[in-house]
């Protein structure tokens, strides 16, 4: 039960912690780095896309 309890506290919303921190530290606004992750993910699945069989 403490484990979820203190993941609550770090997870405030749809962005990852890591991600969230990471960009943080490099002096990234949470605004951006929001921005960021959805860029990141929509090439991702452009990617994921191209290299899926027909």
């Amino acid at each position: 039960m403490g484990q979820f309890s203190l993941f609550r506290h770090y997870y405030d919303g749809g962005v990852p912690p890591v991600f969230k921190a990471a960009a943080a530290e490099n002096g990234v606004s949470a605004a951006d780095s929001t921005a960021y992750l959805g860029y990141t993910i929509a090439a991702a699945t452009f990617i994921l896309a191209m290299l899926a069989p027909s």
